[in-house]
């Protein structure tokens, strides 16, 4: 088990372990209390919705320690971002806003051409006397070829992130963003270290401002598999690309700790020029559109298990696979609005995945019964909804009036 407790210059958090309490602490109760028989136990409820993780850290701090209990042994894990003033680097094609007067942080405008300041992304592992296990430093230059030299030279200093550490390969898992100030142009990479500092992997993960996939770098449950956005890492060394030719990356995540679903959109590209800069505009592509596009996977093997069409996936500057994970039924629901279709995935056997049109579902007519879930149709505010009865999974469908 890992035991992690973040800190920030001077500020602990909250421990997740939870500490002894000596029996002398301990007081007595004010009165006997009766204890339920064994047969009124019950275990808890199997609510983990593995699909929904989200990043949660302050990448505004450009130093965060991480204490990390790895079974007996513990470690701080320091990650710093420091602005080197003493190296300038220079973009070999000044952007349309290069040629404005004026200066920022991370950069000076000399004679019409931005220059740009390194910075030095350090990952700091010390044991628990506080003795230097590895000290890494990455460089603005060493994440060129990651995702483009031009987001990188005009990023600010931001910290690398930790996102967990795993355990069958015994590697630390980070990222690093990059992204440019007061626009939504960003992308990350992921890397992973060993214990003793030496890099894994270190690929492009994700990007931002248009085209970026609903996925977050993780690890299955057990740590078999991780996905990097770009990779699915799978047992025994392997990786498979997650990447597919004339396609963008709609979403990649997990369903269970054996099964992972992965969304495309078929596009064409073509090349323009945006602020200066050259790259790739894609649009999706008519023709293609009746394909699968929808593909899950096993977290074991990378085979498809299954393959449908889906056309739900919302987009707004990167794109969101709408979904909801009901623990009652153990499966998850993705309402497609343009098709009017409830994508039904069973976590444990999501390759029996099915669909309905829910113009046929019996109309929802009040009162709402005691166990039906409310699945909300579209991304507003009063939507037409599935209401899913939890006991018997029978349906009943209700109209917004904006809808009709």
């Amino acid at each position: 088990m890992i035991v992690i407790v973040v800190s920030a210059g001077c500020e602990t958090r909250q421990q997740v372990a939870t500490t002894p309490v000596p029996p002398a602490a301990i007081k007595p109760p004010a009165a006997q209390v009766a204890l339920p028989s064994p047969g009124a136990f019950r275990p808890a409820p199997d609510t983990l919705d593995v699909s929904s993780q989200e990043y949660m850290d302050a990448l505004d701090k450009s130093v965060l320690d991480t204490l990390l209990s790895l079974g007996p042994r513990h470690y701080r894990l320091r990650l710093q971002a420091v602005a080197d003033s003493s190296h300038e680097l220079r973009s070999p094609s000044p952007s349309v806003d290069s040629m404005v007067v004026g200066a920022k942080p991370n950069g000076d405008f000399i004679y019409g051409v931005k220059h740009y300041y390194d910075v030095r992304y350090i990952i700091t592992l010390l044991d628990s006397a506080g003795r230097r296990q590895f000290q890494r430093t990455f460089t603005k230059p060493a994440f060129y070829q990651m995702v483009g030299r031009e987001v990188v030279l005009r990023s600010e200093p931001v910290r690398p992130a930790f996102v967990g550490y795993n355990a069958p390969r015994q590697w630390l898992l980070l990222r690093q963003e990059f992204g440019v100030e007061g626009t939504d142009w960003g992308a990350e990479v992921f890397l992973a270290l060993d214990l003793k500092g030496r890099t894994q992997r270190l690929t492009p993960s994700n990007g931002y401002g248009g085209g970026g996939s609903d996925c977050r770098i993780q690890q299955s449950p057990s740590g078999q598999a991780v996905i990097t956005c770009e990779e699915l890492l799978l047992p025994g060394g392997r990786h498979q690309s997650l990447t597919k030719p004339r396609t963008e990356l709609i979403a990649a995540r997990f369903l269970s700790d054996t099964t992972l679903l992965t969304v495309y959109e078929y596009v064409t590209t073509r090349r323009v020029q945006y602020d200066g800069v050259w790259g790739n505009e894609n649009s999706p592509n008519p023709r293609r559109r009746h394909l699968p596009n929808a593909f899950v996977l096993s977290a074991r093997t990378g085979q498809v298990l299954a393959s449908f069409r889906f056309d739900g996936a919302i987009e707004a500057l990167g794109y969101h696979l709408p979904r909801l994970y009901v623990w009652q039924t153990k499966s998850y629901y993705l309402p497609d609005e343009e098709r009017h279709l409830l994508r039904i995935l069973p976590r444990d056997k999501p390759q029996l995945t099915s669909q309905i049109d829910y113009h046929k579902l019996p109309v929802f007519k009040a009162p709402r019964q005691p166990q039906e879930l409310k699945i909300n149709l579209s991304m507003g505010g009063d939507t037409s909804a599935i209401y899913l009865n939890t006991a018997t999974h029978k349906m009943r469908y209700y109209e917004a009036v904006e809808h009709r």
